[in-house]
């Protein structure tokens, strides 16, 4: 017969009781990554975005819920700048303001647009690759994070 093995955990009270706790720990420590992570993106967008009157620029935001951060401009022409357009006709009276603070002919950027379109300036992308290593980053922290409360024990 075989001599038999008594393992005995020491303070497996106590273990339990982290363990349980864990999942606490780890929602805490998700949620700090996702709000520095969108920090970290938003302060991008805001340096990327191109700035004309300064209101696309002063209305990126970030919310974060539920395990979710979402990062984005709240102006209704966001996307067009973000996408650029394809060619369309618009009143002459809404280029006219921006023509002229750029110095440029209003009837150039109108023909323009009615026939080529606008380019897309992706803002938004260049902020989120720019950020990826900082975001990296954060969610490693928070696993080292975790991974430290449970050994501290």
């Amino acid at each position: 017969m075989a001599m038999p093995i008594t393992i005995e955990v020491p303070d497996l009270v106590k273990l339990e009781s982290d363990f349980k706790r864990a999942p606490s720990k780890v929602t805490e420590e998700i949620e700090k990554a996702l709000t520095k992570s969108a920090i970290l993106i938003q302060r991008n967008a805001i340096k990327e975005s191109p700035i004309d009157t300064g209101r696309l620029r002063s209305n990126i935001i970030y919310r974060v819920f539920f395990g979710t951060a979402v990062i984005s401009p709240n102006v209704d022409y966001a996307v067009y700048v973000h996408e650029g357009t394809r060619p369309h006709s618009m009143p002459f009276n809404a280029v006219e303001p921006w023509a002229r603070r750029k110095g440029i002919p209003a009837g150039a950027v109108w023909q323009s647009i009615r026939h080529k379109g606008t380019k897309g300036n992706p803002f938004m992308r260049r902020a989120a690759e720019q950020s990826g290593d900082g975001v990296r980053k954060f969610f490693k922290d928070a696993a080292d994070n975790v991974g430290k409360f449970l050994a501290k024990g």
